[in-house]
């Protein structure tokens, strides 16, 4: 496999996007599989650090609040200032 750089046509590349749609979707079914994973397993650490410390949070607002910390959606409402902190804290690491 050639270097990009090699390439007659580079950096003006053409491509079909009809050739790459698959692996697209595929791409981004799995990115958003790995992701609300991802958010289940931070929102179970972190409401059971939280319980540890004697604080019992709401499931649904850590988790609208750690899809908020990076960006990844804009939920409709974001948790209390507990819930907030917590999930800034576990996805401060990602």
């Amino acid at each position: 496999m050639a270097w990009n750089l090699d390439h007659l046509d580079w950096p003006d590349f053409a491509c079909d996007g009809a050739v790459i749609a698959p692996w697209r979707r595929g791409f981004s079914a799995s990115q958003t599989l790995l992701s609300g994973i991802e958010t289940r397993h931070l929102s179970t650490e972190a409401i059971k650090t939280s319980e540890i410390e004697g604080e019992l949070l709401n499931r649904d607002s850590v988790q609208a609040s750690i899809k908020y910390n990076p960006g990844l959606e804009t939920p409709d409402r974001k948790g209390k200032p507990a819930e907030q902190g917590i999930a800034k804290m576990m996805t401060s690491r990602r």
